[in-house]
């Protein structure tokens, strides 16, 4: 096991508690079989790339997500991949499988009910995914596609809460809201717990890998934190940067400042992150932000 493989392990099981009891009663969609055995299957030893692919490609909704997410202007591919096979050979199998977790888990989770306002959520998830992407191509190359996944799905207990835990969890989201403190101070203190630790709950239990598991649980980390365990320059540095947004000056002095880019390298990563986004919007079936045509 690399030492990076063991930090995350650990930080992994750090990362998450016993929230069992509180999502017990809760009707939580399983996530697809596609990702569950896709998952299964890269976590063999002895991976048949085929086989990976014959699966993918067996789910026609999935793999003609991944297909066009592959094939978009925001991935810069020189020719043009013709199928699933393809998109494996000229991205890797372990970029493709973090795609498809991305689109099998936001399928999974809701979109509406209660307080929750779905179309603003993945709007901004889907600018942080992007961002943290494009962000990971300069200080963790080769993790982009878990930067993205780990990056769209950071806040995925916010929708089951809002909308089965709706009276207990919607207040303390509006006094976050209403006041100075972060969600995750406000959380922590009324509640004992917060979204980040029972997201990496449900991303552990869903099977997801080590390292979504610390994108996810350690999303408000501050970088020097995740300086301390050797994970800022990695796809867990990425998306706690891509989660301020849309706070950009924020985002901006953490890249400046911490990761030490230029301000033409991040204000590229800021255009492509929007051109990006409206670009995969549909895929995710997110509407654009009002004012977009």
């Amino acid at each position: 096991m690399t030492t990076l493989w063991r930090k995350l392990t650990e930080q992994s099981a750090i990362s998450t508690g016993n929230f069992a009891k509180l999502f017990g009663g809760m009707e939580i969609s399983p996530l697809p079989q596609t990702a569950v055995k896709l998952i299964e299957l890269v976590g063999q030893e002895d991976c048949d790339v085929r086989e990976a692919a014959t699966l993918i490609s067996a789910d026609l909704g999935i793999s003609a997500k991944i297909m066009r997410t592959v094939n978009s202007a925001g991935m810069g591919l020189a020719v043009k991949v013709a199928d699933v096979r393809g998109a494996v050979a000229m991205l890797g199998l372990a970029q493709i499988q973090f795609l498809t977790i991305a689109f099998a888990a936001a399928d999974a989770l809701p979109r509406k009910g209660g307080s929750f306002d779905g179309a603003a959520f993945w709007q901004t998830s889907l600018q942080r995914a992007v961002f943290a992407e494009a962000l990971a191509a300069k200080i963790a190359p080769g993790q982009e596609g878990e930067a993205f996944t780990g990056g769209l799905l950071q806040d995925m207990a916010q929708p089951i809460l809002l909308t089965q835990w709706q009276s207990h969890y919607a207040p303390v989201l509006e006094r976050a809201r209403d006041s100075d403190r972060s969600l995750i101070s406000v959380e922590d203190d009324e509640l004992s717990w917060n979204h980040a630790q029972a997201g990496a709950w449900l991303a552990r239990s869903w099977g997801f890998p080590d390292v979504l598991v610390c994108c996810i649980g350690l999303h408000h980390s501050s970088l020097d934190e995740l300086e301390g365990v050797g994970l800022d320059h990695s796809p867990v540095g990425a998306v706690a940067v891509a989660s301020h947004l849309p706070d950009f000056k924020v985002v901006e002095t953490m890249c400046l400042e911490h990761l030490d880019l230029s301000e033409e390298v991040v204000e590229n990563l800021f255009q492509r992150a929007e051109e990006a986004s409206e670009e995969l919007a549909a895929l995710f079936d997110v509407p654009k932000p009002s004012g977009k045509s």
